[in-house]
């Protein structure tokens, strides 16, 4: 029986990761948006240097320009949740890349922001 309960217990805490309890479910998905909007932003840095302006929109990123392949996918414009991320620029036309987080609501604490 004691050997019963510690397996229960070691289940239960290996499914729990990090600060906060999240499960590893939710874990997995903040760091899978994590490096999604990290690639967006590279590639957003990319389209600056090549195009020598902004993109309008993450849509801009998705279609070759001149004959070139796309920076990226359009498959990359969601979180891990499925909603979709969100691109600004503040007046210096410096960018954010935010995902409305676990909560699925935007401008809120759990939002994940480049």
């Amino acid at each position: 029986m004691k050997r019963i309960l510690g397996l229960l217990c070691l289940l239960t805490v290996g499914a729990s990761i990090g600060c906060g309890g999240d499960d590893l479910g939710t874990a997995v998905r903040k760091e899978t948006t994590r490096q999604t909007i990290a690639a967006l932003d590279h590639a957003i840095t990319a389209y600056k240097t090549k195009n020598n302006k902004v993109p309008t929109s993450l849509t801009d990123l998705a279609v070759g320009i001149a004959g070139e392949q796309p920076l990226v996918s359009a498959e990359m414009f969601n979180d891990a949740w499925g909603n979709p991320l969100e691109l600004s620029f503040n007046a210096a036309m410096e960018h954010t890349i935010r995902s409305a987080g676990p909560d699925g609501k935007m401008n809120t604490e759990d939002d994940i922001t480049n």
